[in-house]
């Protein structure tokens, strides 16, 4: 259910974003400033705050497209809650003990620090290698982290 709710609030959030593209499009102009580490976070979260306001900003300019294309996420959320119920049933009635052995993988591969560690290396690997593009991915990972919790 939670995972139905952030993808929903994510695909209408989404939508506006990216069928204005006009209206905000995000600096990832990612370059080593000549004052150093503080001053290059310093852009990368003025960069992250810019998008965050783009992304909130978003419906307020929806069209009439990005409005039905809203609807038809909200009833395929919506529909898609009337299965939780009988897929949870369905997958009980299959439990087994190979299952209960695979599962903490998932659990801990799904898990956010996992996620967050993996962002905060591409950052800051990107930054000590001086790799713009890797630090850009670091910095697109943290702001989608951030944005779906």
């Amino acid at each position: 259910m939670k995972l139905q709710l952030l993808s929903f609030f994510g695909s209408v959030l989404c939508t506006g974003q990216i069928r204005n593209e006009g209206l905000h499009e995000p600096d990832y102009i990612i370059t080593r400033s000549e004052a150093g580490f503080p001053e290059d976070i310093k852009n990368d979260l003025h960069s992250a705050l810019n998008t965050g306001v783009g992304f909130i900003k978003s419906p307020l300019n929806f069209t009439s497209e990005d409005l039905i294309l809203t609807g038809i996420i909200v009833g395929v959320t919506s529909a898609s809650l009337l299965f939780d119920q009988p897929v949870r049933v369905s997958v009980k009635k299959i439990h087994s003990l190979q299952l209960d052995q695979i599962t903490p993988f998932g659990e801990s591969f799904g898990n956010a620090k996992y996620a967050t560690a993996l962002s905060v290396a591409l950052y800051l690997g990107g930054f000590l290698i001086d790799d713009p593009e890797l630090r850009k991915t670091g910095l697109i990972l943290m702001e989608t982290l951030f944005f779906t919790v």
